[in-house]
């Protein structure tokens, strides 16, 4: 289909699996660029608008606080000559 129809990016072509553990190890592939993994039925055919598929989406997230001071604070300087490291 894909050769017949000269299909390219963004379509891709897919692998599929029935072995659960093949499946919980590309789960794994997030940092390759996996986005997650789409269960049917065997028999299952896409049909547009209608449910009956289920994604599981890897989520990968970092948490961090960040902090900044902008323009002239004479109590910045302050703290900042107080916590200087000096060898």
């Amino acid at each position: 289909m894909f050769a017949a129809h000269q299909m390219s990016a963004p379509w891709a072509l897919c692998s599929s699996i029935t072995q659960e553990e093949t499946a919980r190890e590309w789960l794994t592939w997030a940092s390759a660029g996996m986005e997650g993994v789409v269960f049917k039925q065997l028999n299952d055919t896409y049909r547009p608008s209608v449910w009956g598929w289920q994604k599981y989406k890897v989520r990968e997230a970092s948490e961090a606080i960040v902090g900044a001071v902008t323009g002239h604070s004479p109590h910045a300087a302050a703290r900042q000559a107080r916590h200087r490291w000096s060898p």
